[in-house]
Formats: structure tokens, sequence, C-alpha cells
């Protein structure tokens, strides 16, 4: 007798997991189709004919095309899509209106070299989510400057002008390691170069590659000196081994303990109040990488703005004034620094009228608040605020350094009233 079988059915890809999904591995072994029609292509400066297979039959089949002009030049008159160019300073509810307005198409966009290196894939994934997207990479232009160089990819430090200020470069500079660092226009050679000169290190070698991997490719050497010139404003700057400087003083025992109280992660936001808040809040960017403000007084806020300059911090802001009004200004500007703080920190103000409660309203519920004093006024202000809200004071002796230290958690429900 025979046995009839029935053919297995095609899987269902939709119901298949992205890899990293705390589902069973097996539902993960083939590839993933997106949610949606939208494909990420990066594209180089040979344009078209550069591309992947895959990634020309994306463009040919689009019905929309999107990118910069100059991306968009790249694309042949064969491909009938319609161009539409990437709107001005595009925030990230814009980008979701404009792929709402092309649902059920195909659609493709055109990025730089690799879209999630310094692209606007970053911000797509982010908007959008990964699986709405099929992305094609191509080669990113850090890339195409070690291949010139020689140098190994991932050993080598990049830095983009274009999503970082210059003084950021500040550390990596001292660490003596060659680097490469993106362009953001024709004048960024120029700027590199006068900041390795300011630091006292005239002779690094400088690359300036330009155009990479297009027939205008150009790769000129000089040193900080004498600088090559970038004869385009899609350039890299290859900065040379070079001289290692003493990096910038980091803080001392007390400030690391408190940095490390403060609890500083990803996606939060510190305030400091005093003269060495600026200095904490450099070590807090330092390991949190996120947005700090510090409120220095008088003459210090100039020294707080370069001592953070000098330690390559390039998100913190710094404030000269001090009062309940400051405060609630800083607490409801517009845009995204509008979010209160996760963590307060206090060496002056305890005794400016509002400023402890004001700080105290606009901390996030669930953050931290320390505040440090050495004199004996001081110190009975904060048993007072102690009194009122609770926490733990201690105090800390370290070396010459005698402090009373106040840390409090704001309360996540609210507090209840006497």
């Amino acid at each position: 007798m025979a046995i009839m079988s029935q053919p297995m059915p095609a899987p269902d890809r939709s119901h298949f997991a992205v890899v990293g999904d705390a589902q069973d591995p097996a539902h993960a072994t083939a590839p993933r189709e997106p949610a949606e029609s939208i494909t990420l292509v990066g594209i180089g400066t040979d344009g078209f004919d550069g591309l992947s297979l895959k990634a020309q039959q994306a463009l040919q089949r689009a019905s929309v095309v999107i990118g910069s002009w100059r991306q968009l030049n790249l694309v042949p008159d064969s491909i009938s899509a319609e161009r539409r160019p990437w709107p001005a300073n595009t925030t990230d509810a814009d980008l979701e209106a404009l792929f709402k307005e092309f649902l059920g198409l195909h659609v493709a966009v055109l990025a730089s070299g690799d879209p999630l290196f310094y692209g606007v894939g970053t911000a797509m994934v982010r908007v959008l989510g990964v699986d709405k997207l099929t992305v094609i990479p191509a080669a990113s232009s850090a890339s195409l400057a070690c291949a010139r160089l020689g140098w190994t990819v991932h050993r080598t430090k990049v830095f983009s002008l274009g999503h970082e200020p210059l003084h950021g470069l500040i550390p990596i500079i001292q660490s003596g390691s060659q680097f490469l660092v993106l362009g953001k226009d024709e004048f960024s050679t120029e700027h590199v170069s006068e900041l390795l000169v300011e630091m006292g290190l005239g002779d690094t070698p400088l690359i300036v590659l330009s155009d990479l991997g297009s027939v205008d490719e150009e790769i000129s050497h000089g040193t900080a000196l004498h600088p090559p010139v970038a004869v385009s404003a899609l350039n890299v700057i290859a900065v040379g081994v070079h001289k290692a400087l003493p990096p910038t003083p980091h803080g001392d025992d007390l400030r690391a303990l408190t940095v490390a109280a403060l609890q500083p992660l990803p996606g939060r936001m510190l305030w400091t109040f005093g003269d060495t808040g600026a200095a904490l809040a450099c070590e807090w960017l330092r390991v949190a990488g996120e947005k700090a403000y510090a409120i220095s007084f008088g003459s210090m806020r100039e020294a707080s703005v370069k001592n953070a300059r000098n330690a390559g911090v390039s998100t913190l802001s710094v404030k000269a004034t001090l009062s309940p009004k400051a405060l609630k200004d800083i607490r409801f500007v517009r845009g995204p620094e509008s979010a209160s703080p996760h963590a307060i920190f206090m060496n002056k103000g305890l005794g400016i009228d509002l400023v402890p409660e004001t700080a105290w309203m606009m901390l996030r519920p669930g953050g931290i608040l320390i505040a440090q004093a050495s004199t004996d006024n001081a110190i009975t202000l904060m048993r007072s605020l102690q009194e009122q809200h609770g926490g733990t004071i201690t105090r800390i002796q370290i070396d010459d350094v005698d402090v009373h230290q106040w840390r409090i958690v704001k309360p996540v429900a609210p507090e209840a009233v006497n």
C-alpha cells in the first residue's frame, strides 16, 4: 500500500523572529521580510554602476526614490521613480509623516556609503523600526579611507565633525594614536590642523582623502603646520601617529564617588549647582555621554566652559545664574532639552531662597539629589532639608577634604502632605 505524503507548506516568514528576540532560535533561521517595502540603499560616489545587483533592483522597482539632490543625480534616467529630496532639518515627526505618505508603495531611500554609519539609517530605524526596513549598505567612507591607507578598520577611531564639535577631538588627540575625521565641509582640514597646532602638535602627519570611490578621488599629504587642501566637501582627514599628551586631569576621589552615586547611565540628564559642579558634570558626561547643565557663578562660568572644552565634552551647557526662575527656564525650554533631570548635584545654592525647593520639584520621580556642604551654615540648611524630605547625611573625609553629603532619591509616588 502506497503512503501518500502532502507537500510541506511554504513557511510564513512574517512570523520569523529578528535575531536577538527571546524566541526559539529555530524560528530565526530564514531571512526576515520587512513589514513594509522601504529599502535603504547605501550609494557611493561611483553612483548606480557601483551598486550591487540587489540595490539596483530595489531602485528599478521603486515608485519613489528619496535622497539628497547630489544622491538623486546619481540615479540614471532609466529609473522611472519619482525623485523626492529630503526636507530640510527633518525631525522624527517629519520622518514619520513622510513615510506615511508613501504607504503601499515601493520606496527606496539613498544614503551615503553605509546608512548606519553616521547616516540617516539610524534615525529611520529609530522612527520606523528595523522590521519595516531593508538596509543594503555600501562601503563606508571610513572603510574606503582605511583601504587606501592600509589602516586596520577595527583599530581606527573615527570622529565626525558633522555630528560633534571640534573640541571633542581633544581626548582622541591626547592618546597619540592615528584616527580618522569625517569632514563637515572643505574647511574641516583647516580647523583640525589649527587645533593640533594649538596643542603643540604641528608636525603631526595629515592626509586628506577627497571624493573617495569616485573618478575625482584625490589624496593629499601634509602636516598640521602645513596642511593639505581638501578639494571637495566630501572628505576624510587621516591624522597620523603623533606625540601622546597627558590627558586633562580627571576628578579626585570624592568627585568619583559622587559621580558614581548619581548613577550616570545613557539617556539620563544631570544638573549641577556650584563652582565644582562643571567638573563633576564633565565626569558624568565621560561615563554617560548624554546631557548635563552646570550652573556656575560669576567668573567661574568662563573657567567651566574652558575646562569642558579641554576635556572634550560637547554636551555640557553652562549657565551663569542660579535662581528658581533660571531652573524653570532650563526645565521648560523647548526642544530636546525639555526633560526633567534624573540627577541633581548641589555644592552651592542651599541658602538661596526657594532654590532647593525648586530643584526638588524639578527632579524627576525616582531621581537622585546629592548636596554637599562644608560650612556650619550650609550643614544646618542641609539638615533642615533632610527633616523635610528624608534621605541620609554622611560625613566624608578623604585626605584633607571633610564634607557632609546629603543623598536622597525622590519617591516615584506623590509625597504625602503633612
